[in-house]
């Protein structure tokens, strides 16, 4: 079976973390502010964080990290590109299951799905992507276009071949999704690089330490970087 492209081949250990990461760092950035401000003044309710994407025009400015500005239209690919990758998971997920087992596994997934309809888990997804891409260009790794092209070709096959992404596709937009997919692709791959690069480094220093063991330093040492590259970073978040 062929291997599912999915947004990010980081260790399962350290894309644990990323949720609540974000989620924290959502918390303390305020609009229009660079700087984490006190978390009191930064209350949101559940309402809030799932405000219908449909009701922000396509050009509304979303969010700026380093002077690049992020729309409502880039927010929305990156929502696709999240169910679409739900969907793959999905199907490789269930092809080797039993029978009797599939029920309970699309209902896990179901609520994976879900979860995307929440405006700030798409937000929390492009910061994590773009901010780690950013530490990855710092470092001087470059993405070229074939690489692209070889990725954009394998991920396209598979969007065809199942129907679920399919139709998310042709809901979206065949020319929307082509303007935005190889962009998409290279700073994954840039994010990929940073935290696999990591990951070695953690197992190199682990040897012969139990899997529960290095997960734990992974777990650690992401945050680190992570929370680190943030610092660095200038963020300003346009929602309210």
């Amino acid at each position: 079976m062929q291997k599912i492209w999915h947004n990010g081949s980081t260790h399962p250990a350290i894309r644990k973390w990323l949720s609540l990461l974000l989620i924290l760092f959502l918390v303390g950035c305020s609009s229009g502010k660079s700087d984490v401000t006190d978390q009191k003044e930064q209350t949101t309710t559940d309402e809030q964080t799932k405000q219908s994407q449909s009701k922000l025009s396509e050009n509304t400015k979303i969010i700026t990290i380093n002077g690049n500005d992020f729309l409502d239209k880039d927010l929305e690919f990156y929502t696709l590109m999240n169910k679409m990758m739900v969907e793959l998971k999905r199907s490789e997920d269930i092809e080797s299951l039993e029978v009797e087992k599939v029920a309970d596994r699309n209902a896990y997934w179901d609520e994976q799905l879900e979860s995307y309809d929440n405006i700030n888990v798409n937000l929390q997804s492009l910061i994590e992507l773009n901010a780690m891409a950013l530490l990855g260009e710092e470092k001087n790794y470059y993405i070229p276009d074939d690489i692209i092209t070889k990725e954009e070709k394998i991920l396209s096959e598979q969007i065809e071949n199942r129907k679920e992404t399919k139709a998310l596709l042709e809901a979206y937009g065949k020319k929307k999704y082509d303007d935005s997919v190889r962009e998409y692709l290279r700073v994954t791959m840039l994010r990929d690089r940073v935290a696999n690069e990591l990951e070695e480094k953690i197992k190199k220093e682990n040897e012969g330490k139990t899997d529960k063991e290095v997960n734990y330093k992974l777990n650690q040492s992401y945050e680190d970087l992570y929370m680190d590259q943030l610092s660095t970073l200038d963020v300003k978040i346009h929602l309210k």
